[in-house]
């Protein structure tokens, strides 16, 4: 029966000409997405101009404001040394932590990432510990620099966590099939529906683990979308981390989280948890 409702929904899709993001009434991340990277990066045309002033006119919803004195974290792979003497004797060197100077972006030196351009420095931090450890993907007793930040005023930021639809409403709104007894009718998207799922889609492209392999051009869509938040006056913007139960913290002024102190983590657990996909198949 599934096949069957697959195969007539298939059908109609060919029919009227409709792909997965026509579907939607208002453009979406996704789309705004192949828009900035395959045709425009700088001067847009006003479908996503208005995509943009959609966004922009719930920043208010979204706000979430941060106090003075609230810590985050940051880590970083790798440690510093120093000479150890033992009886005015040199023995060996030693491990420390990095210095404040090498725990912060380095000013106009900073290289792409999901939410700064190439040459400009912001500060990602962490909710927690584990969290800042974690973004940093390490190895099994592998040695970490962590290091301790707190605000040093109260920060305004765009929170793309909160008020998030569930993943079974993102569901719906990405495949808004309505199958009865006697019709399958296909529903477009209301304005409130197609920006719920793009400050879902949002989230979810900032939480993206960045790797040495990504092709920075990628990182494009989310700068643009970091750069209108900056221009309307916020501090930062926070987001899902993916690997881990926190939050990111991003700051546009590297300088309002003051280096309180670095210690020294080592590894001793890395786990992963999986499941199995349907789509398996076995070589005969």
């Amino acid at each position: 029966m599934f096949c069957k409702v697959e195969f007539v929904i298939q059908k109609i899709r060919k029919i009227l000409g409709f792909n997965d993001l026509e579907l939607e009434l208002k453009m979406t991340f996704l789309q705004f997405k192949r828009k900035v990277l395959t045709e425009q990066r700088h001067v847009f045309d006003d479908k996503v101009n208005a995509f943009l002033s959609d966004l922009s006119s719930e920043f208010a919803k979204r706000g979430n404001q941060l106090r003075a004195g609230d810590t985050y974290y940051r880590a970083q792979i790798g440690c510093g040394s120093r000479p150890w003497y033992q009886e005015n004797a040199y023995v060996d060197d030693i491990p420390v932590p990095y210095s404040e100077e090498r725990m912060r972006p380095r000013t106009a030196l900073a290289s792409e990432g999901r939410v700064n351009p190439k040459g400009i420095s912001y500060l990602y931090i962490a909710s927690t510990e584990e969290t800042a450890l974690a973004e940093v993907r390490p190895w099994l007793k592998q040695e970490i620099s962590l290091a301790q930040f707190r605000l040093r005023q109260d920060l305004k930021v765009i929170d793309l966590t909160s008020n998030q639809i569930s993943h079974k409403e993102v569901l719906k709104l990405k495949y808004p099939w309505k199958i009865g007894k006697e019709s399958l009718i296909i529903d477009k998207l209301t304005r409130e529906q197609s920006l719920a799922l793009a400050w879902y889609e949002l989230n979810e492209a900032f939480s993206q683990p960045i790797t040495n392999s990504d092709d920075t051009a990628a990182y494009a869509p989310t700068q643009i979308i970091a750069e209108l938040i900056k221009s309307k006056g916020y501090d930062g913007l926070m987001f899902e981390s993916s690997v881990a139960q926190g939050k990111n913290l991003v700051l546009f002024d590297p300088y309002q989280a003051e280096f309180i102190d670095c210690c020294l983590r080592e590894i001793v657990e890395v786990k992963y948890k999986f499941k199995i996909v349907e789509n398996q198949y076995t070589v005969c």
